[in-house]
C-alpha cells in the first residue's frame, strides 16, 4: 500500500499545483490536494479508508512546504525521505 501512496504523491502534486490560487496558512494543505491524492490514491488501489489515512498522517507530520519539495526531489529521482515512510507506516 505504500507504493501506492508514493505514487500517489506525485500524481497530487503534478495535478494540484495551481488547482487551488487560494492562498493557505503556513503548513496547511490546499482542500485540492487532499482530493485529489485520495482520487489517485483509491484509483491505485488503496481504499477509502487507507488513503484517508494516509493523506491525514503526512498533513499531521510532514509541513505542506517540506511536502512539495519531496514531490519535487521525487520527482528529479531524488530518494523517499524516511519521515515520510514512518508517516504511511502509521496506516
Amino acid at each position: 500500500m505504500v507504493n501506492a501512496v508514493l505514487f500517489t504523491v506525485i500524481v497530487v502534486n503534478a495535478v494540484s499545483y495551481d488547482a487551488d490560487p487560494v492562498p493557505v496558512t503556513a503548513g496547511a494543505y490546499p482542500a485540492s490536494v487532499r482530493q485529489a491524492f485520495i482520487a489517485a490514491c483509491t484509483s491505485t488501489g488503496g481504499t477509502t479508508t487507507i488513503c484517508e489515512c494516509g493523506f491525514e498522517e503526512i498533513e499531521r507530520t510532514i509541513p505542506y512546504d517540506e511536502f512539495v519539495e519531496i514531490d519535487r526531489d521525487l520527482r528529479l529521482g531524488g530518494a523517499i525521505p524516511p519521515e515520510f515512510f514512518a508517516a504511511l507506516s502509521r496506516c
